[in-house]
């Protein structure tokens, strides 16, 4: 069921180890893992290894290193295609810190996008995690990201497309909570805060188990927004009935005005889960943007990759989202409408009755998904486009700074001295 581990360690990791001296075999190759190639005996030439390791990086506080290494090493062990040796985990940190760190990658973006596996052309067509900020800012005003972020006011402006009861109880009076509890009465309701985002917070609430009044200051100390569940098309319920599996549409409006579909991509929750987010244990694939067909194999968090749904058994291998073509209608209908938010990732699904459903707006769309699941950066997608915005100068100045190809030559990065940073870390 699982496609396997993927055997890609191409130049920069090479490149990291001839630049930090290690010693390499005369075959050493981009298709074999750094445990391949670093010749290690014997316990002391692991620990010669590890000076060889102990480079200085001024810009860094020891700290934060420290700690990066920590967060780096537990995604490592939990990283399906990375081939894990102390040996490799060291290689790697140490080509996430001195290369990919420089241009912004997190610890998580380098797995989530399996940077390790990528050369330096490729690496640069992924977003990063603060690039994701900076578009943000660049194509919204604050108005526009109120619209977004406050679900209650979503709801409200695009009440089109959200067809659900639903109930602001942190605004709301005592007697229009009663009267949501008795329509209600004998069913489960979803909860979520009205501001927030990624599923936190969010749970299903059985009305019956509470009395009003308790359950009226719940709601308002946390700032809930209680909803009817949806009840789904059958063809996305089938895969996961304890969630509602959702389509991520990321919708651009450039200066031109005219909306475009920039990515997409399904999620499908597991059981036991209310919430299908990749990053709470759910699973994903990319779409074709004019078919809403997969066009890669669904992936989880730890990058294993499937044909079948790990749970329900369903195959996405016929998969299609229903009623595409309304679904896509209905995202660029809204996002021609938002001029203060030019930059909208929509979380839509279809109802049992095949309506288009909203389920809620993002003006900051985090782009691990739409980047992880078929591992292609999608910056030259919208380079053309951010270059007409003004605002969009700092990204694409982060963006332009070249990739030093020759970094890892740099004298002050060669320190061999014995007790180095990385070495104290492994003891």
């Amino acid at each position: 069921m699982i496609f396997g581990k993927k055997k890609r360690y191409p130049g920069p990791i090479l490149q990291a180890c001839r630049a930090l001296e290690l010693q390499l075999p005369k075959n050493a190759s981009p298709e074999n893992p750094p445990s391949y190639y670093v010749q290690l005996g014997g316990k002391e030439n692991y620990k010669g290894y590890r000076k060889h390791l102990a480079v200085e990086v001024p810009d860094v506080p020891e700290e934060e290193i420290r700690e990066s290494f920590f967060y780096f090493k537990s995604l490592f062990l939990d990283h399906e295609p990375a081939e894990y040796t102390f040996t490799d985990q060291a290689v790697y940190f140490t080509d996430w810190l001195l290369f990919a760190r420089r241009k912004g990658f997190s610890v998580d973006d380098y797995f989530d996008y399996e940077l390790y596996a990528k050369d330096v052309k490729a690496r640069n067509d992924f977003f990063n995690h603060e690039q994701r900020f900076l578009i943000m800012y660049a194509t919204s005003v604050t108005s526009g990201r109120v619209y977004m972020n406050n679900k209650a006011i979503f709801y409200s402006q695009f009440h089109k497309y959200v067809h659900r009861d639903w109930i602001n109880t942190y605004t709301c009076e005592f007697d229009e909570f009663e009267a949501f509890l008795r329509k209600h009465s004998n069913e489960r309701v979803f909860a979520k805060p009205v501001i927030g985002g990624g599923g936190s917070g969010s749970g299903a609430l059985q009305l019956s188990d509470y009395k009003p009044g308790e359950l009226f200051e719940i709601c308002k100390d946390n700032k809930y927004v209680l909803e009817e569940f949806i009840h789904q098309h059958e063809t996305m319920a089938k895969f996961n009935r304890d969630s509602v599996n959702t389509v991520r549409i990321v919708t651009f409006l450039p200066s031109d005005n005219k909306p475009r579909v920039m990515a997409a991509c399904v999620r499908f929750g597991t059981p036991g889960s209310v919430v299908d987010n990749y990053i709470a244990g759910g699973v994903c694939t990319v779409l074709d943007t004019e078919t809403g067909k997969p066009t890669v194999p669904l992936i989880n968090k730890r990058h294993q990759r499937t044909m079948i749904h790990p749970y329900s058994g369903e195959s996405i291998e016929n998969f299609q989202v229903p009623y595409w073509d309304k679904v896509r209608e209905a995202v660029l209908e809204c996002q021609a409408l938002m001029t203060e938010c030019r930059h909208v990732g929509w979380d839509v699904t279809i109802t049992d009755k095949g309506e288009v459903e909203f389920v809620e707006g993002n003006c900051g769309p985090d782009f691990d998904v739409v980047q992880a699941a078929d591992s292609i950066g999608k910056f030259p997608l919208y380079e053309p486009f951010l270059r007409d915005i003004p605002e969009a100068e700092k990204l694409l100045a982060l963006h332009d700074e070249p990739w030093d190809s020759n970094y890892y030559e740099l004298p002050e990065l060669k320190t061999h001295q014995s007790g180095g940073i990385i070495d104290r870390l492994m003891r």
